[in-house]
């Protein structure tokens, strides 16, 4: 009698679970008696990473050593950072993984399995995938194999009733993440078609966090001071209540699959809060018909429609939630299929792939992922090039009227202001604080070697990121730091202000939040791509990646609230105004979304790469590396011109219907964009292959430096 055995695990954001095929077949791996683990790992004492029931237990005395989400990290390149340790994120992910292996061992006479599989997101790039690999090896699994998530729950559904050659979809809504494929039976199995899609911020968890702020301003309406307490205190029995808070509003989503209504305890307010079924569907409305639209999209990627599908498979905990079993019967009709525990099916498929391959002794390598396609991004309205060239009319072009001059101690760096004063990091290392009026100089203070990050004020403290990875607060009156920060990565990003969180961008692709008061750790979010701008307004931060994704994150808890993917990489920073944010892309559009939800209102297709773009009350221009500005009216994407400058050094400026670039021909521009009028030029002494920053606008006039390390003041 064989008595081989493969062992297969679903690792998930938030639950994992894992399944055994052997001589009975193939059967789910129960672990401390349950069908599933969470996924939270927790820093013990002595350095040992707890997981399963440990953890959780652990999680609410020392909520400062957990990771709840520990995939999110894989691939990032950072460790995790866990109260007082240093975790790579390999060893934590292996220490859930190897809970597995223990189990199925125990269960095969303490066999080691034959073969392993391990399941990823259809979309997981090379170091993700590599970065779980890692974490196998160290867990002791022996030969082990990948498998793309919606192809084992393919696997899992099908028998007989899809034959070769006809097409099935996934649908996998997870406490986490979203993610759709379309499949094609094949004589051998299944193989993905079409560019899958999904969005790694919607899921059970997104969910949850929806009931926590519906309670919290139910408790906001009676005590105030209470709900302040829990949702911002350090002191630990209010962390225990906001991880209590979350957890009743998880039980309550659970509860509302099957019930009307529920209702929840707060012991810290002594309050009953009820909430209904409509209630909740309310408020997750918008993301699953986001989710139901993503599905349609992947499907048309793959040139088919929902009657070409022979099945639509619903996998994960989250789309048994009766609003989208409702809304996808709704758009496709009959093909949508439930049956099973959803939180299994994926682990369960993987396993009976690991039993064919274990009993024919081959692996079908063709299954093993390969670097996925990038959905294309959504559009409303795609705008044409074709436009006019804009006439600018140069016969009156005048002089500026130069207001003031001044020689910083060494060459500037990217400028800020706040309408009174001015810094820049320069390249001794100094940042220097100047006054907007005259330009004199008013304080410098040393803090470290510059980089293209300008510095930034709230009005109460300057803010500089240094090339060596440190950030400092300056006092904007006498320069002196209120503290230094070494954040470990090499800032890439000006950081940005969010009541009393700051929000940095890093190479390594991160985002990290730090109290504005004395620099402490608050949160950090990890993208797997390096962040190259940030922007903030209200209380979200909108971070670019050069992955091309563009994400809206609550700067207060490190939740993201929407992510958009564009086709290219995000180089220049984002335009923002009070109701739309207008994105440049690598792939040559303008994307125009809203604030509120990341919905696309509108994308341009330029002639190039766009490397920035800004914005006023009427118009976005784009500026392209084919050496062209692009106008579009704001609210509709409709184009108006294009004007060729030629070579044009860093990114154009906006402001009172003035446009300012600067030319390769080492000129300053200042064109009038209501009576496309040039109203004056500057020689601004730039030889070849220098650079100076991007001008800036500072209470009405222009600060501009020169090639020959002048900063003047222009009217």
């Amino acid at each position: 009698m064989n008595q081989e055995w493969a062992l297969a695990v679903d690792f998930g954001t938030y639950r994992t679970s894992g399944a055994m095929a052997g001589g009975s077949g193939v059967t789910t791996l129960e672990i401390e008696g349950a069908r599933w683990l969470s996924s939270t790992v927790v820093a013990g004492d002595g350095g040992l990473i707890l997981v399963g029931a440990a953890a959780e237990n652990q999680a609410g005395v020392h909520p400062d050593r957990v990771e709840r989400t520990p995939k999110r990290h894989l691939g990032s390149g950072a460790p995790l950072i866990l109260g007082s340790e240093t975790v790579e994120v390999a060893e934590a992910v292996a220490a859930l993984l190897a809970m597995f292996l223990e189990e199925g061992s125990l269960r095969n006479e303490r066999r080691p399995p034959a073969l392993a599989v391990l399941t990823n997101p259809v979309r997981w790039g090379d170091a993700r995938r590599r970065a779980l690999m890692r974490a196998a090896e160290i867990a002791g699994y022996p030969e082990t194999h990948l498998i793309e998530e919606p192809v084992a729950a393919a696997v899992h559904y099908v028998t007989d009733q899809v034959a070769v050659g006809e097409h099935v979809g996934v649908y996998d809504l997870g406490g986490g993440t979203f993610d759709t494929a379309v499949l094609k039976r094949t004589e051998s199995g299944f193989e993905t078609v079409g560019a899958p899609g999904g969005d790694e911020y919607i899921g059970g968890e997104h969910f949850d966090h929806k009931l926590f702020s519906y309670f919290g301003g139910c408790l906001a309406e009676e005590d105030p001071e209470t709900w302040n307490k829990i949702l911002t205190s350090d002191e630990r029995r209010w962390r225990q209540a906001a991880v209590d808070l979350l957890s009743h509003a998880r039980r309550a989503k659970e509860a509302l699959s099957s019930y009307p209504s529920t209702k929840i305890f707060v012991p810290e307010a002594d309050r009953e809060i009820v909430v209904t079924r409509e209630q909740f569907e309310s408020m997750i409305l918008d993301e699953i018909e986001r989710t139901i639209d993503e599905m349609e999209d992947t499907i048309a990627t793959a040139g088919l429609t929902g009657e070409d599908m022979s099945a639509l498979y619903l996998v994960g905990g989250s789309s048994r939630i009766p609003i989208v079993v409702r809304l996808l019967t709704a758009r496709f009709g009959s093909c949508v299929t439930t049956r099973d525990e959803p939180k299994s099916v994926v682990a369960l498929g993987a396993a009976s792939l690991a039993r064919r391959w274990m009993d024919s002794g081959e692996v079908d390598t063709s299954s093993d992922p390969v670097a996925p396609a990038q959905p294309e991004a959504r559009e409303v309205k795609t705008a044409v090039p074709g436009v006019p060239a804009l006439a600018v009319d140069e016969s009156q072009a005048d002089a500026p009227v130069i207001m003031w001059e001044t020689t910083p101690p060494s060459w500037l760096g990217p400028m800020a202001s706040d309408g009174s004063n001015l810094w820049s990091h320069l390249a001794d290392g100094t940042v220097v604080c100047l006054d907007v009026g005259n330009g004199d100089p008013a304080w410098t203070s040393s803090v470290g070697p510059a980089n293209d990050c300008a510095p930034s004020s709230d009005g109460g403290v300057v803010l500089v990121s240094a090339a060596d990875g440190a950030i400092t607060a300056l006092n904007p009156t006498t320069g002196a730091a209120f503290w230094r920060v070494d954040l470990g990565q090499q800032p890439t990003t000006s950081v940005v202000t969010i009541g009393e969180i700051l929000v940095v961008g890093t190479s390594e692709g991160s985002a990290i939040a730090l109290r504005r008061a004395d620099g402490g750790a608050k949160w950090r979010l990890p993208f797997g791509s390096a962040v190259r701008a940030a922007v903030a307004s209200g209380s979200s931060a909108y971070l670019s990646c050069a992955n091309g994704r563009l994400y809206d994150v609550d700067g207060r808890s490190g939740e993201v609230r929407w992510m958009y993917p564009t086709g290219g990489d995000l180089v220049g920073l984002p335009s923002i105004e009070r109701t739309f944010i207008h994105v440049p892309s690598g792939d040559g559009k303008v994307y125009t979304l809203e604030r509120a939800s990341g919905s696309p209102v509108w994308a341009y297709q330029t002639t190039g790469p766009v490397m920035s773009c800004v914005s006023d009350a009427n118009l976005v221009i784009a500026a392209s590396v084919d050496d062209r500005l692009h106008a579009m009216k704001r609210d509709t994407g409709e184009p108006l011109w294009h004007l060729s400058v030629g070579p044009w050094i860093g990114p154009p400026v906006l402001s009172r219907g003035r446009l300012f670039v600067i030319g390769a021909d080492s000129r300053l521009r200042c064109i009038d964009l209501t009576s496309s009028r040039l109203r004056w030029t500057l020689d601004i002494s730039l030889s070849e292959g220098s650079r100076v920053p991007p001008p800036i606008t500072a209470n009405g006039l222009l600060a501009v430096a020169t090639g020959d390390g002048r900063l003047l003041g222009l009217w």
